[in-house]
Order: structure tokens, then C-alpha cells, then sequence
């Protein structure tokens, strides 16, 4: 049998098909701990496959409940994240209020390296600046590490070995040229650092599921529509921010269809956000966006 969960900040719900009929349940979501309500919401249910929309990862950054971070970068580019770019949404207001910071300034660290624009390296990454990072990182007492360096998308060995060292000790690393190989240092560090600070409370969030549902092949939807394994949605968190949002926009997309409607506007109502897509025909897709002030 193949299940469908989603859980939000207020409920969660359940979709299946019993001999051809659609079936559906709800319970109340548990906030503390979301696996419990996905577990009562499968009570005298058995299924080999379960597909999950979640909305863990979207509330936790909203909430701004991620893990501790630290944010790894060139020397020089330490504020990187907290200057972002010119972009001013609201250019005339004197009393803009800026998001609420995912990481503190004193958990940011620059190290001696360079990578030209075109990929050329100008200063190597030496080891003796990896043994620097290791011992500055032991003191900060964090919960995960977020690394961008400058034009990593070009040649990502830095990164890489960065990542081998700290791993080695311990530490749970993203590096934006596995995360966003993509120029735009801003928009890659923001993404690195979204996913480091939710990759801990997925990761822990995923884990349970599977102790407590086994045999049960658990697949994570992700902001694009498609699905992420267990193991692939703890290490790409950023991946499943918007996993319920996008399965609400799946579903209503498809019900319209079935009622000969192409042409709609999707209005998904949580306990925590409202999320809002208008569908022309086809379900629109983009390579940009904003999660509370900070690029996805």
C-alpha cells in the first residue's frame, strides 16, 4: 500500500487508496515532535510506501527553531550573508525591520583561499588553515557548518577538502558546491546556510520516522514537486522547504484537471503560513526564491 502524509503546524493529514477508493484521515499535528501524528495517522494502516509533505523544515526557519551554525567562507567575506545585495523591496521606508537572523556574526569565519572568476586557483586552501577552522569550530559549540567559498561553482576541491577534515571530527557539513553550483555568491551562501541550519532537525526528524515505520520506504517531497529519499532530504534540507506548499499546489492542480479546469489560483492555509499559486495552464516553475528575507 502506498501512503501519502503531509503534516502542517495545525493538522495532519492522510491520502490512500483502499480498493480503488479515496481515502483520507486527520489528526491534530504534534509540534514537539511531528512523527507522532504522522504515527496516529497511520494507525491499522501497513504501507510499504510512504510519501511525505512536510512542513518541519518550512517552520522550523520561519520560527527560526534550525540548528546552531556556523558559516565557513573566503577571508574577507565573512559579512557576505548579512549585507546580501542592494535590493530594496520597500527603497522609500526609513523603518524596514530586517528578517531575523539565521546565524549570530561571531559564528563566521574567513579563511586564506581564492578562487578567480574563471576558476583559477590564486591562493590554495593550506592545511594549516583547515586545522585553524577545526579548532575555531570546536570552541563555538555548534550543531552544523555551512560553507561557501568564493566561485566554488568553478572548482570545488577547497570546499571538499574542508568538508573531508571536518567530517573526520565529527561535524555535519554543506558546501554550496553541492548545494547551489551556481554563480552568485549571496544567493549560494544564503541557500548553503538555509540548508545547514535545517539539515540537523530533518535529518533527526527522518531518522525517527524510520525506527518507528520499518520496512516502510519513506520518500520526502520536495519544493519542487518531486520526491527526495530519507538519506537525500536529511543532507539537501533546502530541498524540502517548501514540500508542503508544493504538494498542496500538486494536488489542486490535479483535482482541477480532473474537473476540466487548467486555469486556477491555489489557496493553502496553514496553521503557521498561507501559501498562494496562481496556475495558468501549467504549474509554474522558478529558479529564485525568497523564504522570509533570505534567498532559496
Amino acid at each position: 500500500m502506498r501512503v501519502a502524509v503531509d503534516t502542517g503546524g495545525t493538522f495532519t493529514d492522510l491520502l490512500y487508496l483502499e480498493n480503488e477508493i479515496l481515502k483520507t484521515n486527520k489528526v491534530f499535528s504534534t509540534p514537539s515532535d511531528p512523527s507522532l501524528a504522522v504515527l496516529e495517522v497511520l494507525k491499522k494502516l501497513t504501507p510499504h510506501v510512504l510519501i511525505h509533505g512536510s512542513t518541519v523544515g518550512t517552520n522550523a526557519f520561519l520560527e527560526r527553531k534550525g540548528a546552531k551554525t556556523t558559516f565557513i567562507t573566503t577571508k574577507g567575506f565573512e559579512d557576505l550573508i548579512f549585507i546580501g545585495r542592494q535590493n530594496r523591496p520597500e527603497l522609500y521606508n526609513f523603518f524596514v525591520e530586517k528578517p531575523a537572523e539565521v546565524i549570530a556574526k561571531e559564528n563566521c569565519l574567513g579563511l586564506k583561499e581564492r578562487i578567480s572568476a574563471k576558476g583559477d586557483v590564486i591562493q590554495p586552501l593550506e592545511d594549516s588553515e583547515v586545522e585553524k577552522c577545526i579548532n575555531w569550530i570546536k570552541k563555538q559549540k555548534v550543531e552544523s557548518i555551512a560553507v561557501c567559498f568564493l566561485h566554488s561553482y568553478l572548482y570545488p576541491y577547497h570546499e571538499k577538502k574542508l568538508k573531508t577534515a571536518l567530517n573526520l571530527v565529527g561535524f555535519p557539513v554543506s558546501i554550496s558546491s553541492e548545494i547551489l553550483p551556481e554563480f552568485r555568491e549571496y544567493e549560494r551562501a544564503s541557500t548553503t546556510v538555509i540548508n545547514a541550519y535545517l539539515s540537523p532537525i530533518i535529518g533527526k526528524y527522518v531518522k525517527k520516522l524510520k525506527q518507528k515505520l520499518l520496512g516502510v520506504n519513506i520518500y520526502i517531497q520536495q519544493s519542487n514537486g518531486g520526491w527526495l529519499s530519507a538519506k537525500e532530504a536529511s543532507e539537501f534540507s533546502c530541498h524540502t522547504i517548501l514540500s508542503g506548499p508544493a504538494g498542496g499546489v500538486s494536488g489542486a492542480y490535479l483535482w482541477a484537471k480532473a474537473m476540466g479546469e487548467e486555469k486556477i489560483i491555489t489557496f493553502d492555509m496553514g496553521g503557521t503560513s498561507t501559501d498562494v499559486c496562481l496556475i495558468d495552464g501549467r504549474i509554474p516553475f522558478t529558479k529564485e526564491y525568497v523564504i522570509d528575507g533570505y534567498p532559496l
